[in-house]
C-alpha cells in the first residue's frame, strides 16, 4: 500500500468513531413544528456565541424566523439559485396573485430564482412571523 493511501487509511479508521457519536441534538432556543405527514421537525436559534455581541433587534429576528410555519400555505419556500452559497428564500403570501397558494407560487415563482419577486408580500422575502 503506498504512503499516501495508507495515510488515508488511518484518517478513515481514526474519524469513524466520532461519526457514530454525532447527534443532532443542539444547544439553542428550540421552535417544533408538525409537518403534515405528523413528523416533529424543530428549528433551533443556535446558542449564542461567547463574547459576541447581539442587538435586541438581532433576537427578535431570529426568533421570528424560527417561528414561520412553512407548512402554512400562506408561506412559501423556495430555493436560493443565484451565486454559490447555499441559502433559502421564505416568502410571505397573504396578498396578491398567490395569496395562500404555496404550491402555485413555489412550482411557478421560485423556478426563476429571483430573490425580489412582485408576486410575494412587501415583494422581498418573509421577515416576520404571521
Amino acid at each position: 500500500m503506498n504512503r499516501t493511501l495508507r495515510r488515508a487509511s488511518t484518517f478513515l479508521l481514526a474519524a469513524l468513531p466520532c461519526v457514530a457519536t454525532a447527534t443532532d441534538k443542539v444547544a439553542g432556543d428550540r421552535h417544533a413544528f408538525s409537518s403534515p405527514n405528523g413528523v416533529t421537525e424543530t428549528c433551533v436559534a443556535l446558542a449564542k456565541m461567547p463574547g459576541g455581541v447581539y442587538s435586541d433587534e438581532d433576537k427578535a429576528k431570529e426568533k421570528a424566523l424560527c417561528a414561520i410555519d412553512i407548512y402554512d400555505r400562506h408561506v412559501a419556500v423556495c430555493p436560493k439559485l443565484k451565486s454559490t452559497s447555499p441559502g433559502t428564500f421564505v416568502y410571505e403570501l397573504t396578498k396578491g396573485p398567490f395569496a395562500g397558494d404555496q404550491k402555485g407560487f413555489e412550482a411557478k415563482v421560485c423556478p426563476r430564482g429571483d430573490v425580489v419577486v412582485p408576486e410575494a408580500d412587501a415583494h422581498r422575502p418573509a421577515s416576520r412571523s404571521r
